[in-house]
């Protein structure tokens, strides 16, 4: 169980300094999704 903590901590990690770098195209989606979110039509 911990190694599961870790590693959520650890990709949270990546996505906040991957957003303080000014990727304004990142949001949740990508972080717990991992993906882009669709777009509307």
């Amino acid at each position: 169980m911990s190694v599961s903590r870790w590693l959520t901590a650890y990709r949270m990690q990546l996505f906040l300094y991957a957003k303080s770098t000014d990727a304004p195209d990142l949001n949740t989606a990508n972080l717990w999704g991992g993906r882009d979110p669709q777009p509307k039509a």
